[in-house]
Order: C-alpha cells, then sequence, then structure tokens
C-alpha cells in the first residue's frame, strides 16, 4: 500500500516545524538579552559583520 502525501499534510508539517522553530529562537534571543556577557559578545559580532560588509562594499 502507498503512503500518499497531501498539500494540507505537508502545510501543517511545515507550519508545526515554523512554530517550533519560532520558539526556539524566542528562547535563544531571551537568553541572550539576559545575560550580559553574551549580549555584549553577539553586539562585538554584529558590528563586526556591519564594518566588515561596509569596508567590501567601500572597495567596489
Amino acid at each position: 500500500m502507498e503512503s500518499t502525501t497531501t498539500l494540507a499534510t505537508l502545510i501543517t508539517s511545515l507550519g508545526s516545524i515554523v512554530t517550533g522553530v519560532a520558539g526556539w529562537a524566542g528562547d535563544f534571543a531571551t537568553t541572550i538579552v539576559e545575560t550580559p556577557l553574551l549580549l555584549f559578545a553577539v553586539g562585538v559580532a554584529f558590528a563586526g559583520v556591519g564594518v566588515g560588509l561596509l569596508r567590501r562594499l567601500m572597495n567596489v
């Protein structure tokens, strides 16, 4: 007997995956904001990425 996946089943599965990822990202962001050392490290990393992108754009 063949197993068929309907579009509704696929959309339901994708919806639950997106909901899980959103919850995980929220927990991750909360942990970073509540921990000053992590917040500092993430801020420095984002600043480094911004500086690197700006340098590349200026050299083009």
